[in-house]
């Protein structure tokens, strides 16, 4: 019973976890539509405007002290980002003016990296790497809603694999000595078990996608 119980806080964590995710997201396209909507606005104002939209954002989570110090991190990974965007600026524009005076073309661009599959060093780097590329194929139609399809796509080929090893197991005849036919079985009483929890984890993601939605 307690192993059921530790199961179930924590499928409530990664579901409290996904929510909070999710707002973030949101907070960035929020923000990533304001950019593009008002291209040319002081930084103080933008800077301003990170702070609204992440606080609007998190409020449904101020109980979780955890979530409000993610969201404090992304506010000055964000705020940092505008000053070196500035800084990068400045640098092109007097590159360019030396440039038109040598004849050359002013060249100025924006760049911003993404994770590749050699960057993926955890489940979370590879969930969010399939989910990226499930949103360039128009598969997903918002990042939250592609890592939940990434995991749900992992969690059932790990239950084909698991299954699998099930079958193999229940198949084997006995072997005489009681140590390996002790061993067998125990192995086959902890895949089902394992079975049994990716099954409940699934079911707990069809809760955390209705949250997130």
């Amino acid at each position: 019973m307690k192993r059921r119980e530790r199961w179930a806080e924590a499928m409530e964590d990664a579901c409290a976890q996904a929510a909070v995710r999710a707002s973030l997201d949101d907070a960035l396209g929020d923000l990533l539509r304001d950019a593009t909507q008002n291209p040319t606005e002081p930084d103080a104002v933008s800077c301003a405007r990170i702070d609204a939209v992440l606080d609007r954002r998190m409020a449904p989570h101020q109980h979780l002290d955890w979530a409000l110090a993610e969201a404090e991190t992304l506010k000055r990974r964000l705020k940092a980002g505008l000053q070196a965007h500035a800084l990068d600026a400045a640098r092109q524009t007097h590159g360019a003016k030396r440039g038109n005076m040598g004849g050359g073309t002013p060249v100025t661009g924006t760049i911003i990296p993404l994770r590749s599959n050699r960057g993926a060093t955890s489940e979370f780097d590879v969930v969010d790497v399939t989910a990226m590329m499930l949103l360039r194929e128009g598969r997903a139609a918002t990042l939250s809603g592609a890592r939940l399809d990434a995991i749900r796509t992992d969690l059932l080929a790990k239950r084909v694999q698991l299954t699998a090893v099930i079958a193999e197991l229940q198949a084997r005849p006995a072997s005489g000595d009681l140590r390996i036919d002790a061993v067998n079985a125990t192995l086959r009483a902890e895949a089902s078990t394992g079975l049994i929890y990716l099954d409940l984890f699934l079911e707990q993601l069809k809760t955390c996608a209705s949250r997130v939605a």
